[in-house]
């Protein structure tokens, strides 16, 4: 077989349910299923529209690739996956979303692997990340809650259509990071959730939904600089687990090892730890005069 078409790499017009079901392992993001489920945004490549074994994700939010499936098998199907990278999805991540690096996770041991012999000529950087679960029972007795200053009051307000018309810093600063993720407000709202700690109708610190798959929500936290230490992070993370259990769902957090305080966060808030997996990435070469 000509090394060439051993294997064709296509992008995936339509996704959803059965292409995250034909792709998906134990160890899958939630962010990235969400993209082949349709809904979050993204772009997917896949080796096959009707019988897929491998598939390449991108994320408009984390700026990251997954690879999911299973491993190559042959030194012509290598070669074809390295070319695919060259041909198509570097341009695109340097010219159009103007990345200055590649990063990218994989489902499995054996994909990862696979990845190392994909790129066996680039210096590769790895950062460890931490899965955290709802625990299966907690007490919100237990919970940690907002410390404020003296004479201050904070509150948590979720996101709605009334909370964007009423407060200009969630309609400047937060709805874009939003519809990196979503095609619009509306379908965050159906699809996601946010909280936000308020000092009168100034944002302290946000929870916000970046997926979702089978009732499962993943989330990140924020906390403005001046802000922390006050257990905002870890009462946002409380209401989101509370909000969540009321309709049934489950909530996950991820975050580097090395970030004591969001694994902190996480653990006081009666999460358990399910999972890890690395972040890869590597730096493209500086654009020459010639490009």
């Amino acid at each position: 077989m000509n090394g060439l078409n051993a294997l064709k790499m296509r992008q995936e017009p339509k996704r959803g349910a059965k292409l995250a079901e034909k792709l998906k392992c134990e160890k899958s993001s939630i962010h990235y299923l969400s993209i082949l489920n349709g809904n979050t945004r993204g772009l997917v490549w896949t080796d096959d529209p009707t019988a897929p074994r491998l598939a390449v994700v991108y994320s408009y939010l984390l700026g990251g690739f997954q690879i999911m499936g299973t491993p190559l098998q042959t030194a012509e199907e290598y070669a074809a996956f390295r070319l695919f990278f060259e041909n198509k999805v570097f341009p695109l991540a340097k010219d159009e979303f103007e990345l200055s690096e590649f990063a990218y996770s994989a489902d499995t041991e054996e994909l990862s692997d696979m990845m190392r012999v994909v790129f066996f000529d680039k210096e590769l950087f790895e950062q460890k990340q931490l899965v955290y679960r709802t625990a299966e029972e907690y007490s919100a007795a237990e919970m940690p809650f907002i410390h404020a200053a003296e004479g201050r009051l904070m509150r948590i307000r979720r996101a709605s259509e009334s909370f964007l018309r009423e407060n200009a810093e969630f309609a400047g600063a937060y709805l874009p990071e939003i519809l990196e993720s979503y095609k619009s407000f509306v379908d965050f709202l159906k699809h996601g959730f946010a909280f936000f700690v308020l000092e009168g109708e100034n944002i302290c610190g946000n929870i916000i939904s970046n997926g979702e798959y089978n009732g499962c929500f993943i989330v990140g936290a924020d906390t403005k600089a001046e802000y922390r230490r006050r257990g905002i992070a870890s009462a946002l993370l409380r209401t989101a687990i509370e909000s969540a259990r009321e309709r049934g769902n489950e909530i996950i957090w991820e975050c580097a090892e090395e970030n004591i305080p969001s694994v902190r966060t996480a653990e006081s808030c009666g999460m358990h730890r399910c999972g890890e997996f690395f972040v890869r990435w590597f730096e493209f070469e500086p654009k020459t005069p010639q490009d």
